[in-house]
């Protein structure tokens, strides 16, 4: 059971699902083991999707940015802000 615990722990779900097929464990811990595998899987994936989307949201806002190319004003300077 640790060694289960430990595998998911440092990531190595498949290892630990493998383990968990393997059908050493008893009832009470088989089920502990298979809620703790499930909440780490999920909490993977949802880090992954993060990678995934969040670089293309970035992409998205750059290019309307681009698009965009002035600031909305009737002139387009550096020198934009109130005098000092």
């Amino acid at each position: 059971m640790r060694l289960a615990v430990l595998l998911v722990n440092y990531g190595y779900l498949d290892m630990a699902h493998n383990l968990l097929a393997a059908k050493t464990f008893d009832a009470g811990d088989r089920a502990f083991l298979e809620s703790y595998l499930k909440q780490k899987v999920d909490r993977w994936r949802i880090r992954q999707m993060k990678r995934a989307v969040i670089p293309w949201i970035d992409k998205l806002v750059l290019a309307l940015l681009h698009l965009r190319k002035h600031n909305s004003l009737t002139f387009d300077s550096d020198r934009s802000w109130p005098s000092r």
